[in-house]
């Protein structure tokens, strides 16, 4: 169908959140998961398809000088394999979903700086995301753990039902279920941004 042929955006927004990734050897991969939307100038669509390169740069966010800072990872995707990480979720229509591999589990917590560009394989043109932070889950140091939490640790159990999560990883990479763990860690919820809250909105016919 016609709305489903990829278009020129001109308005790119994304979500990233802690998830952990179990390998195919067992090995359980710390990361983040992100949602990648766009929108084209008509502002009353739904997110729209896109056909170009994805570039995801991870940066410490406890770098002192930022515009100096070299990212920690830069992750690739390319034209030519977007198509394996669309999806397409009611009410907020398509999007791509991607996971960044970034240790293995049991390091500690480690609040992030992400910027997402994409390069326009239809016009030559670029767009940059707004930058994101966001926390990836880990063991929380002991001299940031408050006093109140050793006295009340005992009294309620820190384990959590597991919530599945299916992602792409980066090209020719395998791509077995991940599992979001929540069991003595702290994992940030990433809100929507106020673009994104009223595109649902207008969704929804509120």
């Amino acid at each position: 169908m016609a709305k489903h042929v990829p278009k020129i955006p001109v308005e790119m927004i994304d979500t990233w959140r802690s998830c952990d990734h179990i390998a195919e050897d067992g090995t359980i991969i710390r990361g983040m998961a992100g949602r990648v939307l766009f929108y084209d100038d008509n502002k009353q669509t739904m997110p729209i398809k896109v056909d170009g390169d994805v570039t995801v740069f991870v940066f410490d966010a406890h770098e002192q000088e930022p515009e100096h800072a070299k990212p920690m990872k830069v992750f690739r995707f390319r034209a030519d394999t977007l198509e394996q990480y669309y999806s397409h979720q009611k009410p907020l229509g398509h999007g791509y979903d991607f996971f960044l591999p970034m240790d293995v589990l049991g390091q500690d917590e480690k609040p992030l700086h992400i910027i997402t560009r994409f390069d326009n394989s239809l016009d030559g043109m670029f767009l940059v995301a707004r930058p994101v932070n966001s926390m990836l889950a880990g063991r929380i140091p002991t001299e940031h753990i408050p006093v109140e939490y050793w006295q009340t640790a005992g009294q309620h159990s820190t384990i959590q039902q597991v919530s599945h999560f299916s992602e792409q990883q980066a090209d020719g990479d395998p791509k077995p279920n991940s599992v979001q763990h929540t069991e003595n860690r702290r994992v940030s919820t990433i809100p929507l941004n106020s673009s994104m809250i009223r595109r649902l909105k207008e969704s929804q016919g509120e």
